[in-house]
């Protein structure tokens, strides 16, 4: 959470030029910060028209920057959105991922150094692994008009995220 916040500062975003696409469960979580959500379902994965539909509703918002903050990346659908800067996490194993960003950050074994590399890479500041600093939009009155950006972030594992009530603390 505190690199998101890192990229909305960054960015000098106001909280309505968010978005967030995530999966479902994760919904609470932005909407107590409050960002705008985009929910992602399995059925964009596997269905393409689903898919086409979710690639048509974001393409309507508009971004200038999209953050796929997402360590697997087994699919797509970034792809389909588009935006002329792209940025994410190296791919694993198949390199022809890589190639639909603008700016790709390695990937280290590590969850925490591949955060700590993307940060250092995309000049975003703090200490990303802690968020007790975060979301602080001081600066947000000082916004750019008529841009946005979206957050891709993948939160596949349940087990391993903190619970609602601990972020929404936060």
């Amino acid at each position: 959470l505190s690199m998101v916040g890192s990229i909305i500062n960054k960015h000098k975003k106001l909280n309505q030029d968010i978005y967030i696409l995530s999966k479902d469960f994760t919904r609470d979580i932005y909407k107590a910060l409050p960002l705008n959500f985009i929910s992602y379902r399995d059925q964009h994965k596997t269905n393409p028209i689903k898919r086409f539909a979710m690639a048509m509703q974001l393409n309507q918002i508009g971004f200038d920057v999209v953050y796929v903050l997402d360590f697997i990346c087994n699919e797509n659908l970034f792809s389909l959105v588009h935006s002329d800067k792209k940025i994410g996490f190296r791919h694993r194993s198949d390199h022809r991922h890589d190639e639909l960003l603008t700016d790709v950050s390695p990937l280290a074994e590590y969850v925490g150094d591949a955060i700590d590399h993307f940060c250092e890479k995309n000049s975003l500041g703090g200490k990303e692994m802690d968020n007790r600093p975060f979301f602080n939009f001081a600066d947000a009155a000082t916004t750019q008009a008529n841009q946005q950006i979206v957050l891709a972030i993948g939160a596949s594992n349940r087990a391993r995220m903190m619970r609602k009530s601990n972020m929404q603390q936060i």
